[in-house]
């Protein structure tokens, strides 16, 4: 069996209601990745503050920890973010404009950037 590669349309609606049944699918694997990948998030000690679909994308927000300005300030932190994404577009690539969209650095989540150079 080959792996699927193709990337699937982003769905994207403005108002709830007006989708047809036949995304349904979609909606569902959207919500479904965001929630996998902010628990793996969490299990690398990262703290997530919601997970959810949000226009089509798989929404995943990071707080800061106890006394940090801001999340993924240190580079285990970044190393693990980005593991995680990588793992994600590499177990469900047709989502990956889903994924990628939707998450907070999405440079670092692609692999684009390294956790060394970010800013």
């Amino acid at each position: 069996m080959s792996k699927v590669t193709q990337d699937v349309e982003q769905i994207r609606y403005t108002r709830w209601g007006t989708e047809p049944p036949e995304h349904g699918w979609y909606w569902n694997a959207v919500a479904s990745m965001a929630d996998l990948i902010g628990m793996a998030l969490r299990s690398r000690g990262l703290y997530v503050v919601q997970t959810k679909e949000k226009y089509g994308r798989a929404s995943v927000y990071l707080g800061s920890r106890d006394d940090e300005d801001a999340a993924l300030t240190r580079i285990e932190d970044r190393k693990a973010y980005r593991e995680v994404y990588m793992a994600a577009l590499d177990a469900v690539p047709m989502l990956r404009s889903a994924i990628l969209d939707g998450a907070d650095y999405p440079r670092l989540a692609s692999g684009e950037q390294s956790p060394e150079e970010w800013t």
